[in-house]
């Protein structure tokens, strides 16, 4: 459910030179196709920890969101996708299925790499969903 609504605000907004743009629309949950064209982005849940008490539940996930782009584009080009994704996730909230809401929170931001074909960016998340 979690992974979902991530996937629904990563891709709510595909007008021209949104982050859904920006990608050509190539956002994965999971893994991404292995001769997928680039850039692309891949989010996938990390880690997750339940909390119950009588009246309400908190999961807490970390997940990942990873940018692969060419890098013939350049580094700043990825960079600039990212600082895009960086906009819609810190600070938001979201309503996973079976929550009441979820906020979500950046841990860490744009660590990059890059071999001689790709550029990866890589930032953590946090997100507290909560239902009652």
């Amino acid at each position: 459910a979690i992974v979902a609504a991530l996937y629904t605000k990563l891709t709510a907004d595909q007008s021209g030179g949104s982050f859904y743009d920006d990608l050509g629309g190539r956002i994965f949950t999971g893994m991404g196709p292995q001769d997928a064209d680039l850039p692309l982005a891949v989010i996938g849940i990390d880690a997750s920890s339940v909390e119950s008490t009588y009246t309400k539940r908190v999961e807490v996930s970390s997940f990942i969101l990873t940018i692969y782009g060419d890098i013939a584009a350049g580094a700043t080009a990825v960079s600039d996708i990212e600082a895009k994704g960086f906009s819609l996730l810190h600070g938001a909230e979201i309503t996973p299925t079976g929550y009441d809401r979820g906020v979500l929170r950046c841990l860490s931001k744009d660590d990059r790499d890059h071999d001689e074909e790709v550029v990866v960016s890589t930032s953590v998340y946090e997100i507290e969903a909560t239902t009652s």
